[in-house]
């Protein structure tokens, strides 16, 4: 179950663009450091990547829709946090994996 596991997770990566690998490191950097809304994370996001608000919102959404985030709270709530799942750590973890074999 593992090994199928990890090969959706590379599976997964493969098809995300540079930019959705981009935005969603970023995102799980930034949530590291404190609890956020999705709005709030998007703002940043969006500054630190010059990238507009609603692409970086969508893209979050798209995320959190994957599974890879969770949004603490009932949704639409602009105070709800964003959560990293499971799912989320794992291809955190395998994007970390596959940067050090390119080493």
């Amino acid at each position: 179950m593992d090994e199928l596991l990890n090969k959706s997770l590379y599976l997964f990566i493969d098809l995300m663009k540079d930019k959705h690998q981009l935005i969603f490191t970023e995102a799980i950097k930034q949530l590291d450091k404190k609890s956020l809304s999705l709005n709030k994370l998007a703002e940043i996001l969006s500054h630190k990547l010059d990238l507009t608000f609603s692409m970086i919102k969508w893209n979050l959404t798209k995320f959190r829709d994957y599974g890879l985030f969770e949004s603490n709270g009932q949704r639409g709530n602009t105070k709800s946090t964003v959560i990293i799942t499971d799912l989320g750590i794992m291809l955190n973890s395998t994007f970390a994996r596959m940067k050090i074999k390119k080493l």
